[in-house]
């Protein structure tokens, strides 16, 4: 169960936008239901990989533009003999080998010549999973040169930033290139860039996948660096309308330069940016800048955590923006958010398909999309897989079946409606002409609800649903004969998926047969509705020819009619312009009068504003100059008074210096002979020390030699004292003498 469901969600991107690509590559015409071909498929398959696809169908919408899917026929690149198609696979096969380092075999070259055959045709090049890298991205390229090839699939191969080179010098040498995809390359910043350089002067290729599926090899890893120069590159590019982004984990640091691009480019009309790792930040610019655009039609943004928040940023978009098509906000985490944009859905007129799986909005989140259903009227597809949505959720949504006319596309899977909620969806299926398909897979439906569901779709005529899936529900074999019996009445069901219950493959094979017994009797009713219409037609256009006959000799009175007209209107266009002529040669002399006053009044605006500064510049400098001269005369006279004071010092000092000087004369000779009396004394002393000691050496008593030495040091101190005295003051008053004369 959780292997299926991973694989339809990797499926939902290619099987959205087939009619993109279509119109894209036909250059016209609109979105067209592929109900037939998906039918047929599962018809073939007992639901396969059509059962996978349904889920993101969105309402019958086919293929995407961004999956290339390869298409029958022969030929490589425009080559139609057989021998040249060999030897162009054998070319590639060989370069081929030489990346991957393997030794060329017959049975791989063979091989390789059956897939080219299948896949390639003169229009499209599809050589998805083809081991693919430089050396053979490099031969493909000299091969494909001169041809117009519209298609180019090399996803999920080995090219790498240097093959990049390769595929970039293919776009630019082939002009009629219009659809190129490259998922899963392992594309780094070098190869991102030189996209972006290729897209800011390319004018032919109108869809480009750099994505990444989740459950791919060889992932690409553009950066943020990557996804602004490509949001630069795309401002000025008016022909891209659809890029795949998907699995790049840029961030939300590139979603402003990727809204500030949306605002800009009015070519671009479909993206996806599935898990790109935006958040509820980067998910909330995207959606802004969308809500200003009239242009943009698909977005995809699932599996980037953007949480409740969004749902306020939802509802504006959903108001303001009256293009958008498609919305896909699957694993989101959305829950309660869904709340606040289903006010804008229940008046929105141009969303068709909105994806909500795998967001919790449990049953209330299912009765607000109820209630949604019971106004909008444009809304054909809604998924509400995984949303934890119980039976009072799923009798809602049986409550708005019953209601909406123009819903065709239900996807209600994974979540635990049980029997009741089922057995609410079967009856108001009897009254619902408009629901094509109806997935209910692993809901824990019993006996009760599958055996009410089939015998509304077995009984109701009128019913228009082509698929129902019950897969993997709680469905037992006696319920099973049950459903084969009711569903042989029935005439409308292509696609019935049971597998997964406790149906036998007998009663699986009946019902595969019932559904290819519809499949083969709806295409043999299409020849007769055909003819019928053909004959309708043919009535018409008897009915257009005599209107055509009416409608000439309206036409050739008209005509005349015009004619007079004409000449009249002629006679009134030569006056006009004869009177505007004029008009224009009046006007242009006031015109030339005005600028000349205009003029002379600018520059005498001019010479009154360097007048008034001219006189303010003068004031201020006569105003500067009168204040140094005052600071000049108050400084000279300060200086003046100094000068005096400093004179009659002067002369005092003068006057007082001669009688100062004998004094200081007098003083210095007394304290010379002072000075001379000290020397005498200390020459005694030493005389009497020297005899003290001859007597201490002949014998004489110590005691009496100290008495003696200490009488004559008393009488020496004194007279030594007064003579220090008297020649410091002799000093002294030299050192202030020499001061006084300095």
């Amino acid at each position: 169960m959780k292997r299926s469901t991973a694989k339809r969600s990797t499926l939902k991107t290619s099987d959205m936008l087939a009619s993109l690509g279509s119109r894209v590559t036909a250059a016209g015409g609109a979105m067209t239901s592929a109900s037939s071909s998906s039918a047929a498929t599962a018809a073939a398959g007992g639901g396969g990989s059509s059962s996978l696809s349904s889920s993101k169908a969105a309402g019958g919408v086919s293929a995407s533009p961004l999956s290339l899917t390869g298409s029958a026929g022969g030929g490589a690149a425009g080559v139609s003999s057989s021998g040249s198609h060999n030897k162009f696979a054998d070319m590639l096969y060989e370069a081929i080998c030489k990346d991957t380092e393997e030794k060329p075999t017959s049975k791989g070259q063979q091989w390789f010549r059956d897939k080219v055959f299948e896949n390639c045709t003169d229009k499209a090049i599809v050589l998805a999973n083809s081991r693919i890298g430089t050396h053979a991205c490099a031969t493909l390229v000299k091969l494909l040169k001169g041809t117009s090839i519209e298609r180019l699939d090399l996803s999920s191969n080995s090219l790498g930033d240097a093959g990049m080179r390769s595929v970039i010098s293919a776009i630019r040498s082939l002009p009629s290139l219009s659809n190129v995809s490259l998922q899963c390359n392992n594309i780094g910043v070098d190869g991102g860039l030189e996209v972006a350089k290729l897209l800011a002067q390319n004018t032919s290729l109108k869809l480009l996948d750099l994505g990444s599926p989740a459950n791919g090899f060889r992932k690409n890893h553009l950066d943020s660096k990557v996804i602004g120069k490509l949001a630069v590159s795309l401002c000025s590019n008016n022909t891209l309308s659809a890029l795949g982004l998907k699995g790049n984990t840029f961030g939300a640091k590139s979603a402003e330069a990727l809204a500030a691009m949306l605002t800009r480019n009015r070519s671009l009309t479909f993206l996806d940016l599935e898990a790109t790792g935006l958040g509820s930040r980067g998910a909330s610019v995207i959606a802004q800048a969308l809500g200003k655009s009239r242009y943009f039609r698909h977005l995809l943004m699932g599996g980037n955590g953007i949480g409740a928040e969004f749902g306020k940023v939802a509802s504006s978009l959903l108001s303001d923006n009256e293009s958008l098509v498609a919305l896909h906000l699957e694993n989101n985490a959305i829950g309660h958010g869904v709340l606040n944009f289903c006010a804008a859905l229940r008046t929105n007129t141009s969303l068709l398909i909105l994806d909500l799986e795998g967001n919790d909005i449990g049953n209330q989140g299912a009765s607000a999309l109820s209630d949604v259903l019971f106004f909008n009227r444009t809304l054909t597809s809604l998924n509400v897989a995984n949303n934890n949505i119980g039976e009072q959720g799923g009798q809602a949504m049986a409550f708005a079946l019953n209601q909406n006319p123009v819903l065709t596309s239900l996807n209600l899977s994974q979540n635990a409606l049980k029997n009741a909620a089922v057995i609410a969806i079967a009856e108001s299926l009897v009254a619902n002409v408009a629901l094509i398909s109806l997935d209910l897979c692993s809901c824990k439906i019993g006996d009760d609800g599958a055996v009410a569901l089939v015998s509304a779709v077995g009984h109701n005529e009128n019913i228009s649903l082509r698929k129902l899936r019950l897969r993997d529900n709680y469905i037992s074999g006696h319920a099973g004969e049950l459903i084969v019996d009711a569903l042989y009445r029935n005439k409308s069901l292509t696609v019935a998926d049971f597998r997964g219950n406790q149906i036998d493959h007998v009663r699986l094979n009946k019902i595969r047969s019932v559904c290819k017994r519809n499949l083969m009797e709806i295409k043999d009713a299409e020849p007769r509705r055909l003819r019928q219409e053909i004959a309708r037609l043919k009535g018409e256009q008897i009915k257009l020819r005599k209107a055509e006959k009416t409608l000439k000799s309206y036409q050739q009175s008209i005509a005349d009619t015009k004619d007079k007209i004409a000449a009249i209107e002629t006679e009134k266009a030569e006056f006009l312009k004869a009177q505007n002529k004029r008009r224009s040669e009046i006007q242009a002399q006031i015109s030339k009068e005005q600028e000349s006053i205009d003029e002379a009044r600018k520059k005498l605006e001019e010479k009154q504003k360097e007048l008034a500064t001219v006189e303010k510049v003068y004031n201020e400098r006569i105003t500067e100059l009168q204040q140094s001269v005052d600071k000049e005369t108050a400084a000279r006279k300060q200086i003046e008074s100094d000068l005096t004071k400093v004179k009659q010092e002067l002369e005092e000092t003068i006057k007082d210096r001669p009688s100062k000087v004998k004094e200081l004369r007098e003083k210095i000779e007394s304290v010379r002979s002072e000075k001379v009396e000290f020397q005498k004394q200390l020459t005694t002393i030493r005389k009497e020390l020297a005899r003290l000691q001859k007597a201490y050496h002949e014998g004489q008593p110590i005691l009496d030699l100290i008495e003696q030495a200490r009488a004559l040091l008393i009488q020496n101190t004194s007279s030594s004292s007064s003579a220090a005295a008297a020649a410091a003051e002799e000093d002294g008053n030299n050192e202030s003498s020499a001061k006084k004369s300095s």
